[in-house]
């Protein structure tokens, strides 16, 4: 049985809420942080004494105690300051959080620890049981993944992990939309707004409900309608074509660049016809497309640019510039599965263009210039005031999540370069890949996906079929010619886990199942 307010994971699962003896069938059940005299902390300082990761007798493979090391990929990773982690009372690396001043001190790698010696709040467990991690080294054991119900050793995301490290900022801030009484486009709705224009390094945002709106309504805004070509990746998820097709618009299809599997400024310039009118560069899998180039192209033809950033939160290009605020508008997702995920759906453009703004705060609500009056035919596509809460609880730590998925990602570099035929994705260098999706390639794919599978691994396929064979995709797309790079991509690409939910043992597990594939283990 579930117990009430809480998320389920592995080992919680197996012991049911009972209330007590005096509680009967109306008696209101006490929430199960109240019990044992537990509380809430005022903050979320989550180190131990020394600041450190591992527990007091140093499982083989685990923590840094006397009686065993770190494991391979610990000795790969560079730890910050203060403790193993950065994590404790030593000087650690601090991010902006909602607890008392100083109280939070995240380090590079939050979330991840191993067995420290304290005592855990009743909301939280001994992660050993059930949760995938091995008891005394070797293989994780099987554990409930949070992913469509399925078991895996290693999820390609554990939104219970990612939760219960931040859990009593969220239920605060929950809380507080509860008591405001403000539910459609609250105080948070606008609070997030600010912060996540500000952390992009853009003027304005406008909050909307999932990251398809959010591409359709900054089109739309920026005069893109019927008659119109919007010149994309042909290599994509089918809603950036949905989005553009939404505006009466045709999306034209660009192959990607082999190496990036990005659009690139040569398929710019390959698609465009005297009736193009934008250019809708997509950061998939989260590697920044070569914006520059694409920008000055569009300025010399006269071009919009708007981003489809749905998977590059946080992505930086030359100058420490975010995506999303390279163009004139950029456009966000905040599904769960994202590096900044709500727990349900949302969205956001981000501008610096005034009259862009004020245009999207009224198509966003159903074209409403007020209460009554309508200027707009527009849908009703509002971002959540429930999802804009936590997501404010969450953006100040999504750099710190995406140094880990950076931190993974050159693990496996280094462990699986040569292994096999395997083609390892571009590595553009310091922060302009976010690795939402970390893509090999291989011409053995759907047999190495079957047998990562079967050891538990939960390895994904983005994206089996391109947009313009689907059945919808050859109605509302203009492909120039054949897209030889997209069709040959949707046949060979696997991504590995790479979220930062993820334990160091996990990692080095993957890396050991593919090796043991191609040598025939």
């Amino acid at each position: 049985m579930r117990q009430p307010g809480l998320p389920q994971h592995p080992g919680l699962g197996k012991r049911p809420f009972r209330p007590g003896p005096a509680a009967g069938r109306g008696a209101a059940r006490e929430p199960p942080w109240t019990k044992r005299g537990a509380s809430f902390p005022s903050g979320s300082g989550r180190g131990g004494p020394s600041g450190g990761r591992g527990g007091p007798t140093g499982d083989p493979g685990r923590g840094p105690g006397p009686g065993g090391g770190r494991g391979q990929l610990h000795q790969h990773l560079r730890s910050p300051p203060g403790g193993a982690h950065g994590r404790g009372d030593g000087p650690g690396r601090d991010l902006p959080g909602r607890g008392a001043p100083g109280s939070r001190k995240k380090g590079l790698r939050r979330g991840f620890r191993g067995n420290e010696d304290r005592t855990l709040p009743p909301w939280r467990h001994d992660r050993r049981r059930g949760s995938g991690l091995p008891r005394h080294g070797g293989r994780p054991e099987r554990g409930k993944s949070a992913v469509k119900g399925r078991n895996y050793k290693v999820p390609s995301k554990d939104y219970g992990v990612q939760y219960r490290e931040i859990l009593p900022d969220i239920l605060k801030e929950i809380q507080g939309v509860f008591l405001e009484e403000d539910p459609i486009l609250g105080k948070p709705v606008e609070r997030f707004e600010e912060e996540f224009a500000r952390w992009c390094g853009a003027d304005f945002a406008v909050g909307v409900g999932s990251g398809t709106d959010a591409i359709y309504l900054a089109l739309r805004g920026l005069g893109i309608g019927p008659g119109d070509e919007v010149v994309t990746s042909g290599n994509t998820f089918f809603a950036t074509l949905t989005a553009v097709h939404m505006t009466g618009a045709v999306p034209v299809l660009a192959d990607p660049d082999p190496k990036t599997m990005n659009l690139s400024g040569r398929g710019v310039l390959e698609a465009l016809t005297p009736r193009t009118r934008a250019v809708l560069a997509v950061h998939l899998y989260g590697l920044l497309s070569p914006v520059e180039e694409i920008r000055e192209i569009c300025r010399e033809k006269g071009l919009l640019l708007v981003e489809d950033a749905a998977q590059a939160h946080g992505a930086r290009g030359p100058g420490g510039r975010r995506a999303g605020a390279w163009g004139e508008a950029g456009c966000f997702s905040f599904h769960p599965s994202k590096n900044l995920g709500a727990f349900g759906d949302g969205g956001m453009v981000v501008t610096s263009n005034p009259a862009l703004r004020r245009v999207l705060l009224e198509l966003r609500n159903l074209g409403k210039k007020n209460k009554y009056e309508v200027r707009h035919v527009a849908p009703n596509t509002k971002l959540d005031t429930l999802q804009a809460a936590i997501l404010s609880v969450k953006l100040p730590e999504v750099d710190a999540w995406n140094a880990r998925r950076r931190e993974i990602a050159s693990y496996y570099r280094k462990e699986l370069e040569g292994v096999g035929d395997l083609v390892l994705p571009f590595d553009p260098g310091e922060e302009a890949h976010v690795y939402h999706l970390f893509v090999v390639r291989t011409s053995r794919r759907d047999e190495l996906r079957a047998r990562l599978k079967k050891e538990g691994i939960n390895a994904g396929v983005h994206y089996p079929v391109p947009p313009h064979l689907q059945e919808m995709g050859a109605r509302i797309v203009l492909p120039r010619g054949g897209l030889p790079v997209t069709e040959e991509l949707a046949r060979t690409v696997l991504s590995l886990p790479v979220s930062h939910e993820l334990r160091d043992e996990q990692v080095e597990y993957v890396c050991a199942r593919v090796k043991a594939f191609y040598r025939g283990g």
